[in-house]
């Protein structure tokens, strides 16, 4: 595996296509959930547009030229000035198990660390159990909802960064 790992935009092929590929693999898990966006913003693309309006950082993981890890920041004012949400973090079936998924939340972590950002929180669903644990496994304990009941929510405080 010869990987890769880029900060890019929000709008790079690269994530859209595996952004697009997280809306297709748990389309079917959470219909409901799934219904509820459509109804709201319409397709795909419009549900991405609406995640990515507050999104400050997105990383890419490649291996050669196939993207197959992605993740993104973006600030949680309300939770104060230092604070950020991990979103879209996922990895292509082809790449699960390999560590792409600890990659591309290390550099987002690297990345909120040097925005001055000094605690992570992130949503995840309760079925996902391969990324609760990788988060755990990263140090993220659970915490109080975000959004109110439902998804499983973690967070982390990060290292301060020395000099």
């Amino acid at each position: 595996m010869t990987v890769e790992v880029r900060e890019v935009p929000w709008g790079d092929p690269g994530a859209v296509g595996l952004r697009r590929g997280m809306w297709e693999h748990y389309r079917p898990m959470f219909p409901e959930d799934t219904a509820r966006a459509e109804a709201t913003y319409g397709s795909f693309e419009g549900v991405d547009a609406h995640v990515g309006r507050n999104i400050v950082a997105t990383v890419l993981v490649s291996d050669g030229e196939e993207p197959v890890g992605v993740g993104s920041l973006r600030p949680v004012p309300r939770l104060g000035p230092s604070v950020g949400e991990l979103k879209k973090v996922f990895v292509a079936e082809s790449a699960r198990g390999r560590g792409v998924g600890r990659l591309v939340v290390v550099e987002l972590e690297r990345l909120a660390v040097a925005r001055g950002w000094d605690r992570l929180v992130l949503e995840t669903n309760q079925a996902n159990e391969p990324a609760i644990r990788l988060y755990a496994s990263l140090g993220y304990e659970p915490t109080e909802p975000l959004r109110g009941a439902g998804p499983v929510t973690m967070a982390r405080s990060l290292p301060t960064p020395v000099g």
